[in-house]
């Protein structure tokens, strides 16, 4: 009896292992970020008197198998700036955690609200964290407690 219980339960700690490092391997995500001005949002009151505009964001899963990325109500959550004067949205009333399961080759594309000083040309990228559970942006030590993928530059210049 001894020896089959230790039998099932080297078979638990081995499967349960196995569990484990299957989902450690979401670590190993390989996801491409690309932004853009969104142009069209410079026009606007909002950009003129407090800063306001909007990036358009795309993340492409580029790995072999399927990843869940965490989006939020308040999509700019998931995001943070490597650049001070810039910093996306991250004020909500109510803010709705969701799951997107990205295939691979499939991508997600929205827009993130950002705001802006005064300061022209600014040059800033945007770094994507996939599972993010609480606003990245003021954050202190961001890229040491999540997984962080970083976009493209762009310069806003007016």
């Amino acid at each position: 009896m001894k020896t089959l219980f230790a039998f099932f339960l080297t078979m638990f700690i081995t499967s349960t292992a196995w569990s484990n490092e299957a989902l450690l391997k979401h670590g190993d995500a390989q996801l491409q970020v690309e932004i853009a001005v969104h142009e069209g949002s410079l026009d606007g009151e909002f950009y003129k008197s407090h800063g306001i505009f909007f990036v358009d964001t795309k993340v492409t899963n580029i790995s072999h198998h399927a990843l869940e990325i965490i989006t939020w109500t308040q999509y700019g959550w998931s995001w943070i700036s490597n650049n001070p004067q810039v910093h996306p949205g991250i004020e909500a009333l109510a803010n709705v955690r969701s799951s997107v399961i990205l295939k691979p080759g499939q991508s997600y594309a929205r827009p993130v609200e950002m705001f802006s000083g005064s300061y022209r040309p600014v040059t800033f990228r945007l770094g994507f964290a996939p599972n993010a559970e609480r606003p990245l942006s003021g954050q202190p030590n961001v890229g040491e407690s999540e997984e962080i993928f970083w976009s493209n530059p762009v310069t806003l210049t007016r």
